[in-house]
Order: structure tokens, then sequence, then C-alpha cells
């Protein structure tokens, strides 16, 4: 009866199929689709694979035979997404790769369901980590978005995505070119959203090379976000905790604080990752107050961080690295023993996750190891980071070292190689003596052979001139390191002289990257000069525009600026040369130091760490060195001395001279022959005027000694000209003509802060004051000049332009410019000097240092008779970088330089003297020295004259 049934059951329908006319491959192909929905949404981990490997062959031939291909599309993206939430990234890949092939056998590919394909494609290369395959189908899902519509509503987060990738991969240049393309599209299709999300991100790519930039872009989408009224922004615990890291990227740990709180605030409303949130912004909390040697309640935050990552579940590498930060801090306080313990656990477990978050856990297990004296433990963790982190395999034998061949040029990877070999060292020196001090000094020198084979390679990988800082300080941080150990260690005089020439080549270093970085920000910043006084006059503009009243003159303003500094900076990166090859011979490692001293000269070289100075003094057939241990007071004492000199107290003359620096001089040598003797200082050492110090020492007769000199490095030396030869000279004094009046956006507010040249006037404006003995210095040192029958060219007010010096600069001879001098106290680069403006500071009237890295110096003597002209702004590992460098390094022979600002009356009758010395025959050095006596024996305060200093290259 049931077979009746059904018999008359497939009767009726196929009369009425076949009554209607309908088609049967419609009724079996929506059949088939409800089957297939139904599977897809049963798939789990029991599922078999090979079910789902059928389900989508047939998806993809239907796909083929061009049935319904956006909804098959959909369904296979649908099966890749399921696999890729259970872990099986492989199957995942086989399916939507082999969607794609279907999809371009019909080629019907530009659609949009075909670009999600892509879409899925980059999720699955990003979760197994691999970035570059993850780029290129971004790269081909934003080809066919665009294809579509150059319009089109998703191409702007796909945009995003492909920014993103280019970051990740280090490819900087043309993730900020692309950012440039988001805003504009963001702002001519109205969404903020993108606009304000494009800042953040940007902000947070820079953060880690621009961290200054970088927290700029971040200050402005947390105003963006008000001004376009997005309160989105305002909720989400994520935007905080980017501006909160931000600054901690810039080291300004005091503003992060807030805004890791009210992250903390806002995550108790998300939906999803409340606890991620929370936990990573505790995270940060804890940098921000290890940052603020708040150490306990670093434990505190940092406590419960990992608690929060511990109720996940399973341990994720955000939990080991949670912990490491937990050892780290526990380091800093001392508690080794604690440390070790929870190191250890992250060395046992964390090396498991082979997460990049974990670069460093074995520095910091190795730091704990030390504290706790335990160096053949630290040493062995030290030798397995080295092999992990340069991706090789290396011996056991601590005493060994694997070749270091640049393998791996990411920052952070850089900067754990350096770490580890340099706990190595830290390790080696502190390892108890067992008659072993030979075979132990050798391989100590092999260590640190490494680390300069290291740093010479990273050099030449480095993205922009920023990063060449880094590699500076590195440097430095080798050479603390090399004094620590002499002066712990008693080493020999042997063992000392094979390390002093790496000490020489930090100095270099700073000398090269200084230039390299001024020439770099040169090549975008002043090859059109306008664009840095565009720059300037915008920065000017928002100093005095109150955003929240005139937010829209503001937001013109700011984006404006910043439209322009990341260019700037994408320039930078892109026309960036690495100075290691231009800097191979300068770094000769078989340079004899001692070839480019004269006969009668002592160099004398200071190097100060932490707590040492190190001083080598050099002739060229003898070598000695000195370290003394740096009292407490000497850094107060440094200050208030150079407080009194500068002040031009009364009571201030040569024979007055704190106790705390005798350590200067100690030791030092003057025989009879020596009649010229050369400083190079170090950092700070740079401010003193060493020819007034040394004179007060009592070690010799401050008339005996003819020539006083500066360098900036020994490993440049070489033997100073036997006799100067005057054969012509230009002397420029623009600052002579009726009073100059300046515009407000002439100069960035950086500029008018810490340069006390500009008046303010009743306009709202800024004025220069003129310099009414500039005019009798210069026409004395003319006449001077005509007396000896000398070729003399004499610029004065309107003459005495920029152009017209920088050709004198190069036709040789001597080049004179009396004028004002400036310093910038945030940016090197704009160091310089003020020339012929005739009513508002134009380009052509300021030379800023950045441009003479461009240019060219032929000149014997450049005498920049202008305030701080050899001072700037001192950076621990960076040196000090002046304007009297930089023409020494655009290749003048000397450059004759103050200190300090000087009075231009007492300036104008020191250079009368000086100028009288040399026309009479003597050298450069002797004019000067003689001088100095003269103004001393003419009751002149030393701040009058011993501000001038001579720099020779």
């Amino acid at each position: 009866m049931k077979v009746f049934a059904s018999f008359f059951t497939f009767l009726f329908v196929s009369v009425l199929v076949i009554g209607q006319q309908v088609d049967k491959t419609k009724y079996w192909v929506k059949a088939t689709d409800t089957t297939n929905n139904s599977f897809i949404k049963r798939i789990t981990s029991q599922t078999d694979v090979h079910d789902i490997i059928r389900v989508s062959e047939d998806l993809c031939s239907s796909i083929e035979h061009r049935l319904d291909v956006e909804g098959n599309i959909g369904k296979l993206i649908r099966i890749a997404n399921k696999l890729m939430n259970l872990g099986q990234l492989n199957e995942a890949l086989k399916i939507t790769r082999q969607a794609i092939r279907s999809v371009n056998m019909t080629g019907d590919t530009i659609s949009y369901m075909y670009s999600q394909l892509y879409f899925t494609e980059q999720n699955i290369y990003r979760s197994e980590k691999n970035l570059s395959m993850s780029l290129s189908a971004n790269e081909r899902e934003v080809d066919v978005l665009a294809a579509i519509d150059v319009n089109h509503s998703v191409l702007l987060p796909s945009l995003t995505n492909l920014m993103t990738n280019y970051f990740a991969l280090h490819r900087t240049q043309e993730g900020l070119v692309l950012f440039d393309r988001i805003i504009k599209m963001s702002i001519e299709k109205g969404f903020p959203f993108y606009e304000i999300a494009s800042y953040r991100l940007v902000g947070d790519i820079l953060k880690f090379y621009q961290p200054e930039l970088g927290q700029e872009y971040f200050a402005f989408a947390e105003w963006l976000s008000g001004y376009k009224n997005l309160p989105l922004f305002m909720r989400d615990a994520w935007f905080y905790i980017s501006l909160g890291s931000g600054y901690i990227a810039i080291d300004n740990p005091l503003e992060a604080k807030p805004y890791l709180r009210k992250s903390i605030m806002v995550s108790k409303r998300l939906n999803e990752n409340k606890e991620e949130a929370k936990a990573t912004a505790f995270y940060y909390l804890a940098v921000t107050s290890s940052h603020l040697g708040e150490l306990d309640s670093a434990i505190i935050y940092i406590d419960s961080a990992i608690s929060l990552r511990t109720n996940r579940g399973e341990k994720s590498n955000e939990y080991y690295v949670a912990l490491k930060l937990k050892g780290k801090i526990l380091n800093q306080l001392h508690q080794f023993k604690e440390a070790a313990v929870i190191n250890q656990k992250v060395y046992e477990n964390g090396i498991i996750q082979q997460d990049g978050a974990l670069y460093d856990f074995e520095v910091v297990y190795a730091q704990s190891l030390i504290g706790l004296s335990r160096y053949d433990e630290a040493l062995s963790i030290l030798q397995k980071g080295l092999g992990r982190a340069l991706k090789v395999d290396v011996p056991a034998d601590y005493f060994t070292l694997p070749e270091y061949g640049g393998r791996d040029n990411s920052q952070t990877s850089y900067q754990t190689i350096y770490d580890l070999v340099r706990l190595k060292i830290v390790c080696l020196i502190n390892l108890p003596k067992n008659g072993d001090s030979d075979e132990r000094e050798v391989c100590i020198l092999n260590h640190i052979r490494f680390l300069i084979r290291m740093l010479d390679q990273g050099a030449s990988i480095c993205q922009a001139s920023d990063d060449l800082y880094r590699i500076s300080d590195s440097y430095k941080s080798l050479t603390n390191l090399i004094i620590e150990y002499i002066s712990r260690t008693s080493a020999d005089s042997t063992f000392v002289k094979q390390v002093y020439p790496i000490l020489a080549r930090s100095k270099s270093y700073a000398v090269m990257f200084n230039t390299m970085a001024l020439r770099n920000n040169d090549s975008v910043a002043y090859t059109d000069v306008s664009s840095v006084f565009k720059l300037n006059s915008l920065v000017n503009q928002l100093y005095t525009v109150d955003k929240e009243e005139t937010p829209d003159l503001y937001y013109q303003l700011k984006s404006e600026e910043l439209r322009i500094r990341l260019l700037r900076y994408s320039h930078l990166i892109s026309r960036h040369r690495g100075p290691i090859n231009y800097a191979q011979w300068v770094f000769d490692s078989n340079l004899n130091l001692l070839q480019g001293i004269s006969n009668s000269e002592l160099v004398v070289d200071y190097y100060m760490s932490d707590n040492y100075l190190f001083r080598v003094d050099l002739t060229n057939h003898s070598f000695s060195y000195r370290v003394n241990k740096l009292s407490k007071t000497f850094s107060t004492d440094f200050k208030q001395y150079l407080k009194s000199l500068k002040g031009g107290s009364t009571l201030q003359n040569c024979s007055v001279k704190p106790p705390s620096m005798k350590v200067l001089f100690d030791g030092i040598s003057i025989t009879s022959a020596i009649n010229r003797i050369t400083f190079i200082p170090d950092e700070e050492l740079f401010k003193l005027p060493f020819n007034l110090l040394f004179g007060a020492s009592k070690i010799h007769n401050k008339e005996e000694i003819h020539e006083v000199v500066y360098r900036y490095t020994s490993h440049l030396l070489r033997s100073p000209n036997a006799r100067f030869n005057v054969d012509r000279i230009s002397i420029f004094a623009p600052m002579v003509s009726e009073k100059t009046n300046v515009n407000s956006v002439s100069l960035s507010p950086s500029s008018l802060r810490s340069n006390d040249l500009l008046q303010k006037d009743d306009n709202g404006g800024y004025s220069l004051p003129l310099l009414p003995f500039t005019l009798k210095e210069a026409n004395a040192i003319n006449r001077i000049f005509e007396s000896k029958q000398i070729e003399s060219k004499l610029y004065l007010g309107s003459q005495a332009t920029k152009k017209q010096f920088l050709n004198e600069c190069v036709s040789g001879g001597i080049v004179h410019v009396a004028t004002h001098g400036f310093t910038d106290s945030e940016t090197s680069e704009k160091n310089g000097l003020l020339f012929y403006a005739d009513s508002v500071l134009s380009p052509e009237s300021v030379l800023y240092a950045g441009e003479m890295t461009q240019k060219m110096v032929n000149s014997k003597l450049l005498v920049l008779s202008a305030c701080k002209s050899a001072a700037g702004k001192i950076i621990k590992g960076e040196g000090v970088m002046t304007l009297a460098k930089v023409m020494l390094m655009a290749g003048a022979e000397k450059v004759l330089a103050t200190l300090w600002s000087v009075n231009d009356e007492t300036t104008c009758n020191f250079m009368t003297l000086f100028y009288g010395n040399i026309t009479e025959g003597h050298s450069v050095e002797e004019s000067l020295h003689l001088t100095k006596l003269q103004m001393s024996r003419a009751n002149a305060l030393p701040v009058d004259y011993e501000g001038f200093v001579l720099l020779e290259k």
C-alpha cells in the first residue's frame, strides 16, 4: 500500500512539473544548494576532511559551469573561514586557491565576490604569519576592487589592510604613500571613520621609527574624533591604548597613564575582547610605571595583566610576554632570585610559542642570572639565544661566536643580537679568574669585534637616518662597557692599545651619522628651500591658533603640517643610502692612529662613561692612558663652572677651577718639545674651554703652549699644515643696515624659544637687533689685509647675501662672517646663520646646517663670528652637532667658532687682534693663542675670548 501511494505521489509531482514546464536542472540545483548549506553549518573539528574536499570540488565545478557563481563563491569562503577557525589552515588555503582557479577559468574576474576570495586568502596567510604572501593577496584584492569601481565602498578598508601589510614588512615608503591616498579618499567620500583610523594607525607605526611624529598623529586622531563628532572612538578601549602606547614610545610615561586608565574604564562597555583590552592596558601601565621608577605599582599592574590572561584558559603568547615583563621589573628591583624563577618559566615555555613579541626573553633571563652571579648559566642561555636570533646553529662553547651576516634586518632582532653579545661580554668580564686572563681578553676582543661588524652592517640596512642614531648609541654603550672593563680589571697596556681604535671609531660614527642624517634631511627640506619655510609658517600659525575656538582653521593647518612632515620622512627613506660604503676607509681597523700626529703635538682624547673618565694621551711615538672615577659632584661642578664663566663674573679668572674637574688633566706629561695640543672632547665636555682650564691646571706655563685646537675624533687625524699661507679673504657683515623686521611666521616656535635674538615688536611680529660693531669689525679686518696688500672683499648689508657667502666658500682662502648665529633646541639641522634680510626673513636670508651638507667648502679658514656656532644639542651616543662640524664635513680645513653667545663689541676687538697676528706671519693656531693672551693681559674677562675655539678636520 505504501509503495502504491509513493508511486502516485511521484506521478503527481512529475505531471505537475511537466505541466508547468519547470526546468528540472533548477530544481536539483536548489536541492543541492540546500544540502550544501546544511553541510557547511554542520562542519566541526570532527567532520571528515574528505567530505569537505568533495563538497568544495562540487562547488568549484558548478562555478566552472557558470552555475550561481557568486553564491557558490560565498559557500567556499564560508567553508574556508570555518576551517580557519578550526585551525586547519592548509585545507582552507587549498580550497580558496581552487576557488580562485575555478573563477579564473570562467574569465568573470571583475566581481566583488571574487575580490573576497583574495581577502580570505590574505587572512589565511596572515594566520600562518606569511606576511609576504598575505601582502600579495591583498594587492590582488585591491586590484579587483579598483577594476570594478575606483570609488568602491570596500576599497578603503582594503587599502587600509594593504597599508598595514606594507608597514609590517618594513616597506614603510609604500605604506606612507598609500596613507596619503587613504586620507584623500576618506575626505572625498565623506568617511571620517577611515580618516581618523588611518591617522591613528600611522601614529601606531611611526611611534617605532619617528616617535615624536607618531605622537603628533595620535594626538590629531584624538582631536579629530571630537571635531568630526565620532563618539565611536571615545568608546573604543583600543583607541586609548594606542594613544597611551604612543606616549610610552616617545618616553613620556606621565602623559600615557591617563589614556591607559581611561581604556580600562571604557573596556567595561566592550561586547567582546573585553578581557584582552584590559589585560593590554594593564600591561602598558606596568611599562609606564617601570619607566617612572614606580616599580611596586608596576608589579601590581603586571600581575593584573597576567591574571586576566591566565583566566582565558590557554596560555597565549601575550601571557608569556606579560610574564617576561614581570621578570624584567623584578630585575630592576634587584629581586633576581624571584626573577630567575619567572624568567626560567618564560624560557622553558614561551620559546615554544615562537612569537616575535618574545624576541628578547633570553636577555631578560640572563640579566637575572647575572644578578645572581651565575655567569656560566647566563652564558649558556645567551649562546642559545644568539643562535635563535641569528637563525643558525651555534656551538655550545660560549667562547665561540657565529658569523654575523645581517640575516635579519628588523630593528627588534638587531637590538636583541646586540644585547645578547653585550651581555656575553659582561659575563666574560665577571667570570672568576682561573689563570686564563690572556685567553679571556682574546675572547672579549673577538666579541667586541663581532659587535663592530654587526654595527657596520647594521648601518647599511637602516631605513632612515634616524636609525643611524640608534647604531651610534649602541656604539657608545659598547665603549662604556670597554671603559668599565679597563677601569675595574686594570687591563694591561697591550689590551688597551687593541681596544682604543674601537673607542675612536665610536666618535667617528657620531661624526659620520650626524652628517649623513643632516644630508638625508637636507635632500627633502632644503632642495626646495621654500618648503622648509612653508613648514615653519604652518607651525608658527598653529602656535597661535586656538583649536577649540577655530577648529576649522586648526584642522586645515594641522593636517597640512602633518602631510608635509610625513612626506619629508617618506622622501628621507626613499633617498637614504647607508654610509657604510663611504665609511669603510674611515673605519679601517688597520689604520695607524699615530700617523696623523705632528712631531710637536700632543693629542688628548676623552671618553666618558656613567662612572669613569677615560683619557688617552698620544704623541707620534707614545701611547698612554688614564682612568679616573668621576666624583659625585662632577656634573654639578661642571654646570656651575660654565654658568659662572658665561655670566662674566669678575671673580672668574684663569686660576679658578672646581677641584672635581682636575681629573681632566691628571697625569698629563708636557715636554719642552710640545707646543701644540689637540683636544678631542666627548659629549658634554665639548662645552668646556679647554685652553682656559688647561692653563689653570698648573701643568704648564700658559704662555709656552702656542697652539690649542679641537677635533671630533682621532680616527680622522692628519698632520696639520706646517704654515698657513694667506692669499685672500672675504668678509661678510649682513646686520649693519636698517633694523630688519621679521614676520613671526619666519622661524619655528622652537627657534624662538631657544634663541634670544628675536625681540617682539609693537606690531605683534619680531625684530632682529642690529650688530653695530660688526661694521667696525668688518672694516678693521679689511684695512688690516689691504695694508698688507692681500686681496680683500667686503660684503656689507644688502651685499652680504647667503648666495654670495656660499660662492666665496667654494673659492678658497679665508671667509669671515660676522652676524647672528642661532641654535635650535629640537632640531640640529636648523642651527644656522642669518644673512641679509630685506623686510621679511626669507629662505634666502637663513643658512641652515642642513643646507651645508649638500654644499662644498674649500676655505682654508672659515671664521664664524657669531653666537654659539660651535654649540649645539648634545645627545648621549650621538655627540654634539654644530654648525662648525657641518662646515668641516663640507670641506673647510679649519673653522673658528664660538662655544657660547658673544658680545659684538668685544668680538670686534678680538678679531682685530686675531687677524693682525695672522698677517704678521703666525699660524692660525698661534694667532688664536696670542690673541687670547693679549685679551687676558688687557684684563678682559674669559667670557669675552675663551669661547672662541679652533676646530680642524
